[in-house]
């Protein structure tokens, strides 16, 4: 049992109810509540808030008094009284890289000014000029607004307040410090993963290293061994070779080789925030993931035109507002080297509850859309030529790898997109292609205890502007199990014989022709015409299989066959 408020030393009663509230190793906030009344603050924790007239008062329960109603409860909220243009000043122990506070104001603007150690000013912020409520109610709801300084030109050793009225409160103060998360960098040139090709290529090539190509693996590795999950990249690379669809094209599918590789006991959390288009966002993110949450962060580097990472690094910390990575291409050690343009791609940690998770990848020829049950879209929608993600907790992944020894740039871009927690129900996807080539469209689903179902892999065939829709039914039930299938239309049958005309997977121009035709003739017929016109259309492709329609092809035409039959 804690002693009396009376019985216990000012400064020892401030450190044990002040920094509570909310404190990790990177962030503090300073709520002022549970002291009573106290003039003047002095030191709480680290931090110290100097001028007499800095001064604590409470609230009483029948909401009277000339006081505020804090954010955080009603109770206490910091008091500055004082006359025009009066200052306080808040000294940190260590320097701090940000600070903001809650604040209310009777006649005018606040301003913050942070400071180095050396006295100069380092970032400015001004409240906004419209003043905010303050009523003299305890009980009375007044309007909190928020100001603070996230971006210093150096770590920031003081930060004075002045206002130029002679009233204002503030609340919740707080600020954020250097932070670090104990990865052990690995180099994805170490020898000792790069042995001859016969031995252990990368992926399924026959000519690639690990050294060349395998950035998103040992970032991927580096992040598993992290969470507790024992590897390197050498053993993670044998792995996921063995399982077809821990690997898309030569990119990681990121959740399921998580999921597989620790037998599901750790989860890829994945998020796509764009650094070049929201800095603040993907700040935050790596501010509370890494310096709050305390899990080092995949992030792409070395974007393209279209924003496509070609590199992958592990962001590991933060110092003087830098973030500081493991990189395991290069020697560099800070985002700041590659200018700060970088896009999440997520964490690795123990996955809490309902762990359940939709994976689907289409490869390097097509961009997919997904409809969710509730009409809600994820991935590349080619009306607007825009990524979107309006289902809930869903992510849209493009991801290319450069030959790091080489700087050859990426011969092909792996689409991806993950679910965490996805309704059950009906899906569909449209794969649209974006140049002339084949895919596998790869299903992962993983049910809500987080065992995997059977993977999915279905072909297809694209082409330019090309469209193929795929029906998808997702259960999460443990033991279940989800189910993908083509459903084909006439034109997409009809685009999938001239594209494989293209490619050479049909080598005969008098083959392609008389299958054309046939899927031309069934559309203007129903009923048994129709049935027997597709059967002729079956019978065909697979009189030829093996001679003049090659293997791949066989199966897409028959699939098309048999889900315009089925309708």
């Amino acid at each position: 049992m804690l002693k009396t408020a009376s019985s216990m030393p000012l400064l020892f009663m401030l450190l044990l109810f002040i920094v509570y509230p909310s404190t990790s190793a990177a962030q503090t906030m300073i709520n002022f509540e549970g002291l009573g009344n106290v003039q003047p603050v002095g030191t709480i924790g680290n931090t110290t808030f100097s001028s007499n007239w800095l001064s604590l008062s409470s609230c009483d329960a029948g909401g009277s008094g000339n006081f505020v109603n804090p954010p955080s409860g009603a109770g206490i909220a910091f008091i500055l009284v004082g006359g025009a243009g009066t200052v306080g000043t808040i000294t940190f122990a260590q320097p701090v890289t940000s600070v903001s506070t809650r604040y209310v104001d009777r006649t005018s603007s606040l301003t913050l000014t942070a400071f180095d150690a050396s006295g100069n000013t380092v970032g400015v912020a001004v409240a906004p000029q419209t003043p905010f409520a303050l009523t003299g109610q305890c009980g009375a709801s007044d309007n909190w607004g928020t100001i603070g300084i996230s971006n210093p030109s150096a770590p920031i050793a003081s930060v004075t307040i002045h206002d130029s009225g002679n009233f204002f409160a503030i609340d919740d103060f707080t600020f954020t410090s250097d932070c670090s998360v104990d990865v052990i960098r690995e180099s994805q040139g170490n020898p000792l993963w790069n042995p001859p090709l016969y031995l252990t290529p990368y992926d399924h090539s026959s000519s690639l290293t690990i050294s060349q190509k395998g950035c998103a693996l040992t970032s991927l590795s580096m992040a598993l061994n992290t969470a507790g999950s024992t590897n390197d990249p050498g053993l993670l690379n044998q792995f996921m070779r063995t399982h077809d669809t821990d690997y898309q094209g030569l990119s990681v599918y990121w959740g399921p080789a998580t999921r597989d590789f620790s037998q599901s006991t750790l989860k890829f959390h994945a998020t796509r925030i764009d650094s070049t288009t929201d800095l603040q966002a993907a700040s935050q993110y790596l501010d509370k993931v890494v310096c709050e949450q305390h899990h080092p962060v995949i992030v792409g580097v070395e974007l393209d035109a279209d924003r496509t990472p070609q590199h992958y690094v592990v962001v590991k910390g933060k110092k003087a507002g830098d973030y500081q990575i493991a990189d395991p291409g290069f020697a560099k050690t800070a985002l700041s080297q590659y200018n700060n343009e970088f896009v999440v791609r997520g964490f690795v940690a123990d996955p809490p509850g309902d762990i359940s998770e939709l994976d689907l990848s289409v490869g390097d020829a097509a961009e997919m859309l997904l409809t969710g049950p509730s009409g809600q879209e994820t991935g590349f929608d080619p009306g607007s030529g825009r990524i979107v993600e309006r289902i809930a907790s869903s992510v849209y992944f493009r991801d290319s790898i450069r030959d790091d020894v080489s700087d050859a740039p990426p011969s092909e871009v792996s689409h991806l997109i993950e679910i965490s927690q996805p309704a059950q129900g009906n899906y569909q996807v449209v794969v649209t292609g974006v140049k002339l080539g084949t895919y596998f469209l790869s299903s992962r689903m993983f049910s809500r205890d987080g065992s995997p179902q059977p993977d999915i892999l279905i072909p297809g065939i694209a082409g330019p502007g090309s469209t193929s829709s795929y029906a998808m039914q997702v259960n999460s039930t443990p033991g279940a199990a989800s189910s993908v299938s083509i459903a084909a239309t006439f034109s997409s049958t009809v685009d999938d014989i001239t594209n494989s005309l293209h490619l050479g997977l049909i080598d005969n121009q008098g083959i392609s022709t008389s299958l054309s035709q046939k899927i031309q003739a069934a559309q203007a017929v129903t009923g048994p015409a129709r049935a027997n016109i597709l059967q002729a259309f079956i019978n065909e492709v697979n009189a030829q299989a093996g001679k003049h329609i090659r293997d791949i092809a066989v199966q897409v035409l028959l699939g098309d066959a048999n889900s315009l039959l089925s309708e």
